[in-house]
């Protein structure tokens, strides 16, 4: 979908627009709204995780109070876990990139052009 991070763990229920296939980005880089295209298999995947947490409002709730509560959550999932989460996952399947870096603060590359950086043609 090409989302930044934060724009990811913000999202809200009422974001998901799944009759039109985006989703709402609100507040993007320079504090403007936009849209993006929702892919069905993502919204598939999004619906399955939202059976998991059934919070009313939020699409990534923190699990502070463990999974039980993330119903009850307020906030999103904490920014750090999902880094540290992120670069573990990627060193357990061998990517060893320098760049693009496997960082969660800018847009994911391309499949391509990551598929290029791990020496895959």
């Amino acid at each position: 979908m090409g989302l930044r991070l934060g724009e990811g763990l913000r999202l809200q229920i009422g974001d998901i627009d799944a009759a039109r296939g985006r989703v709402h980005i609100r507040d993007a880089k320079g504090n403007r709204d936009r849209f993006v295209p929702l892919p069905a298999a993502t919204l598939q995947v999004l619906r399955r995780f939202w059976q998991v947490h059934r919070n009313p409002v939020l699409l990534f709730p923190n699990r502070l109070g463990g999974l039980k509560n993330a119903r009850l959550a307020t906030t999103p999932i904490d920014r750090g876990g999902v880094q540290t989460t992120l670069r573990k996952v990627a060193a357990e399947c061998g990517f060893k990139l320098k760049f693009p870096p496997i960082c969660s603060h800018r847009k994911a590359p391309k499949p391509p052009s990551l598929l290029r950086s791990i020496g895959v043609n």
